[in-house]
């Protein structure tokens, strides 16, 4: 299997004979109903099928268990649902019952997994807050569009006061590496054609006009990583309130170069 590739760019299952012929028989889609990225190993039934896991998606987005023939026929086995587990990342065993055998990394930060973060706007603090709590190992988080004025705009109520928070017992931190990247990563993207590093700061600050944007004199930020493009967050959204439509979005993108196929690391 790969983790990547494929026409859902999400990973897919492979056969290659002996002379070096590879033929994909089964691209991920990504979708409540087939996986995504998968990690582990495939291993052979004594029925002849594979077997394997995927980390994510399938309805509950916690990972399934599926069988596929080597026709490419995917069929899902179970999907995990927080309370049995999920995000499994190792591969399954068989004993020789013909049961199969495996493990999960951990649970949801809570049953229903689902948390949405509002924000005064929808520009930086809440998508911050979105990616940190992504890159701790909790990916189901959206940011509320609009923030706090589209709420009030709906007629919906602002409570003062400080609130006590229910603790979520069985969330278990676990450090997501492919949200972050390191600066040797950036130094072997520049070089790749598949890879592409993002400036999304002012372009008087990407071409070196003005050290920072938030007027800090001290911050070293004149210039840009050689070979990166420019991309200003602000064109991306309307004001400091609302994400423009996805079709402005993927167009201005797809101007400079973002297109699905790439590895994006922006800065």
């Amino acid at each position: 299997m790969t983790k990547e590739g494929g026409t859902g760019y999400v990973g897919t299952i492979f056969r290659i004979d002996r002379s070096g012929l590879l033929t994909t028989i089964h691209t991920f889609t990504g979708d409540e109903v087939d996986g995504a990225l998968p990690v582990a190993r495939l291993i052979q039934g004594s029925d002849g099928s594979f077997y394997g896991t995927t980390p994510g998606f399938g309805s509950s987005n916690r990972g399934r268990v599926f069988r596929v023939d080597t026709a490419g026929s995917l069929t899902t086995l179970n999907t995990f649902t927080g309370s049995d587990g999920g995000y499994p990342v190792a591969g399954l065993v068989q004993s020789s019952d013909g049961s199969f055998y495996g493990t999960t990394s951990g649970f949801d930060m809570a049953e229903s997994g689902n948390g949405a973060i509002p924000s005064a706007e929808t520009g930086t603090v809440a998508p911050r807050t979105c990616f940190f709590l992504h890159l701790i190992g909790h990916p189901r988080t959206a940011v509320l569009h609009g923030g706090l004025r589209d709420w009030k705009g709906i007629g919906g109520q602002v409570e003062k006061g400080a609130v006590k928070p229910t603790p979520a017992a069985r969330f278990r931190p676990r450090l997501n590496r492919e949200a972050i990247a390191t600066v040797d990563d950036v130094v072997a993207g520049i070089t790749r054609n598949d890879t592409i590093v993002l400036d999304v700061r002012s372009n008087d600050e990407y071409e070196g006009r003005l050290n920072d944007a938030s007027g800090c004199e001290e911050c070293d930020r004149l210039g840009h990583i050689p070979g990166s493009v420019w991309v200003e967050f602000s064109e991306l959204t309307e004001g400091r309130y609302r994400i423009k439509p996805w079709q402005e979005v993927q167009a201005r993108l797809a101007q400079a170069g973002v297109t699905p196929d790439k590895t994006l690391i922006p800065y």
